[in-house]
């Protein structure tokens, strides 16, 4: 189980990987405004998740990503982000502690169990890029839509004619 730390849970050493010159620490989760403290999470599309992140920098470094994955319970990356869509990165001067968070709303996916994994990463471009550390998993949701979703989410039509059949 996670260990908790001053209200944030530690990220357990076995979820992490990456090249580690920076490192997730601890984080804690919000969902609407209100702490989260079970392990696995309900959520409806639309919830805003706010996740607060502390990271540990063993050396200087620059060009720092926070991103976030929405995990499947086949392992299949559904969807995620991170700061560069925002033009948002940051430099860490010296080693030593920060925190960050990182903020979205919950999408309109197929009801069922999914997992958060949290990422750091290195460098100017969303997708290739270094990756720092990871944590796999280390938060459980169980999503609940009150609307039909067709597939791993539904694309809504922009257009839909009939017209009448004639003989």
């Amino acid at each position: 189980e996670t260990a908790v730390k001053a209200g944030k849970k530690l990220i357990p050493l076995d979820a992490m990987g990456g090249r580690q010159n920076i490192k997730l620490e601890s984080f804690s989760t919000t969902i609407n405004g209100a702490i989260a403290t079970s392990d696995s999470i309900t959520v409806f599309p639309g919830d805003d998740i706010l996740i607060q992140i502390d990271i540990v920098a063993i050396d200087a470094i620059d060009e720092i990503i926070v991103g976030y994955l929405i995990v499947d319970r086949n392992g299949m990356h559904v969807c995620g982000d991170n700061s560069l869509s925002l033009d948002c990165g940051f430099d860490i001067e010296a080693p030593g502690k920060a925190s960050t968070s990182i903020n979205f709303q919950w999408p309109a996916i197929a009801n069922g169990a999914y997992t958060l994994t949290l990422g750091l990463g290195q460098g100017v471009d969303p997708i290739n890029h270094v990756v720092e550390c990871w944590a796999h998993s280390i938060v459980a949701f169980e999503s609940i839509s009150h609307t039909p979703i067709h597939g791993v989410f539904t694309n809504k039509l922009i257009d839909f004619k009939f017209s009448g059949l004639t003989k």
